[in-house]
């Protein structure tokens, strides 16, 4: 496969930080990073932060010797797990470009849809085209359909994988941390009236590794998550006064088979 990053993504390299929030993921981080030299696509970005959220196994030493073996691996360690919004919210604060956006490692989405939608001028809310399984793509459907009638929002099929502007994520104080921060992200940003597009992008098994988002534990911690934001922001569930207009945009198709590892 060709290199992605051209002379046409340099423009991505000077103002778009990449976040990859990691837990318990020592058994794919090599991989991971593997592919990205491979495929050169880390110069696509100006920087590439891993954000170790509390792990538990040997995530950050698999880090530590990623970093050790590419100098453009940048490595952070919360100290104690405060789930997938506190981890991207950590790896934002230590970024330095004008815009930001995150992955996850297990090699679920591609880097090309990010690379090609970019345009620095509008936040990107990435749909998923499909999921790896018909259970997990049921289960999601449920659950993103019990999220919208909650918030009263179009948004559906939603990956939780944005690219914004760095001020604008650190200028909302989420309430919520783990599995309903994302969701609650994309709300706000809904709620703001900032400008938006969606964008497709393919969803498939993971390189490896075990999912964290939907376990029963994670789940009723959403739930939890859930009636704590009812609680505490109540203007959130109430029906906003105008509807927001959507801009869908197609990109390039990604490919649909993994690279071999």
């Amino acid at each position: 496969m060709a290199n992605v990053a051209t002379d046409l993504d340099r423009r991505c390299t000077d103002s778009l930080s990449l976040i990859i929030p990691v837990y318990n993921e020592a058994s794919i981080i090599s991989q991971f990073v593997e592919m990205a030299v491979r495929r050169d696509l880390l110069a696509s970005f100006r920087e590439t932060i891993f954000v170790d959220d509390g792990s538990t196994d040997s995530t950050w030493e698999e880090l530590q010797r990623a970093q050790a073996r590419d100098s453009r691996v940048g490595v952070i360690r919360n100290s104690y797990n405060q789930g997938i919004g506190g981890a991207i919210r950590a790896g934002v604060i230590q970024s330095v470009s004008t815009w930001v956006c995150w992955l996850p490692v297990d090699q679920q989405f591609d880097f090309e849809p990010l690379i090609d939608s970019f345009d620095g001028e509008n936040i990107l809310l990435f749909s998923r085209k499909s999921q790896r399984s018909r259970l997990r793509d049921t289960t999601t459907r449920v659950w993103q359909l019990m999220f919208r009638h909650l918030f009263h929002t179009k948004l559906r099929n939603q990956s939780g994988i944005f690219i914004m502007p760095r001020a604008v994520f650190l200028d909302y104080p989420l309430i919520s941390t783990r599995g309903v921060s994302l969701g609650e992200l994309l709300v706000r940003i809904e709620r703001g009236g900032h400008p938006f597009k969606v964008v497709p992008i393919e969803c498939r098994a993971r390189v490896g590794g075990t999912s964290k988002s939907f376990s029963m534990a994670a789940i009723l911690r959403s739930l939890r998550e859930i009636i704590g934001l009812s609680l505490i922001d109540p203007l959130l569930f109430k029906r906003p006064p105008e509807a927001t207009t959507i801009s869908r945009i197609g990109v390039r198709e990604p490919q649909t088979g993994l690279d071999e590892q």
